[in-house]
């Protein structure tokens, strides 16, 4: 197994550097990624791609956002201007970006990514057969999970570590309901939870340009699970609303198990 993690800064890759395990980065590409945090133009993941590419590291460029109509066209001139730099993976979730990289002849630098499909086996390898990695489920539980890692092909990425997604909508649901509530909140510039009214778990909520998400409280983590998995999959350890200096520690802990197992 190896780790796979989000691209942050140069600086904070170099950090990473010194981690074995660490080989593969996920870059999102603004206005198309699924992992909004940091987000990068085709320009800057083409200067980063080539930075990265001289320390033999693996780019998976995060485009797995649900693309409208009239986004298509933009989309496929990233996506091949990308590919051209030497990205290695295009991380999608929408089939329309599968259509794309297949007409380009990318079908080789594809990468499903959905928390949605993938919940039986026979589900999984369809999907496998079609794309060159896929990224198993983490809405089904553990029990589940193992078996179908085990039971699937090897062309397997497992969530270890992150926040999980519950809900995903183009609407503005923040700025919606800040405005029906008469207030000026800026819906885009804080950190904001949802709570239920008799529980103290907080939700995150984060609304950019292209969507809401809402997380489910905490983050999950998977651990001595891996043992019971595909050991020739990788596995991704995100770090979305982490301090980059908690998320080191993270990717740390990660690496020790995987240097005593």
């Amino acid at each position: 197994m190896n780790i796979i993690c989000n691209y942050r800064s140069e600086a904070f890759v170099k950090k990473t550097f010194k981690n074995e395990f660490v080989n593969s980065y996920i870059i999102s590409l603004n206005s198309f990624g699924l992992f909004t945090e940091n987000t990068y133009t085709a320009l800057e993941i083409v200067n980063i791609t080539n930075k990265l590419n001289r320390y033999n590291k693996t780019v998976i460029v995060d485009i797995a956002k649900i693309v409208h109509e009239d986004e298509l066209k933009e989309l496929e001139e990233k996506i091949i201007v990308l590919a051209n730099a030497g990205v290695d993976y295009f991380m999608y979730s929408d089939f329309g970006v599968y259509y794309i990289l297949n007409k380009n002849n990318l079908l080789a630098k594809t990468m499903l990514y959905s928390n949605t499909y993938l919940t039986n086996t026979l589900d999984t390898k369809i999907y496998q057969e079609k794309n060159n990695l896929v990224v198993l489920s983490n809405q089904i539980n553990n029990e589940e999970l193992i078996k179908i890692s085990n039971d699937s092909f090897d062309n397997q990425v497992i969530s270890a570590f992150g926040l999980a997604l519950i809900m995903y909508t183009y609407r503005p649901l923040l700025t919606n309901y800040f405005a029906y509530r008469g207030k000026t909140n800026d819906a885009k510039k804080a950190n904001y939870s949802l709570q239920e009214e008799f529980r103290d778990d907080l939700y995150p909520i984060i609304e950019n340009e292209n969507s809401t998400k809402i997380y489910d409280y905490g983050y999950y983590y998977l651990f001595d699970e891996l043992k019971q998995m595909n050991q020739k999959a990788n596995i991704i350890v995100s770090g979305e609303l982490l301090k980059d200096s908690t998320y080191l520690e993270v990717l740390n802990v990660y690496t020790s198990y995987l240097n005593n197992n």
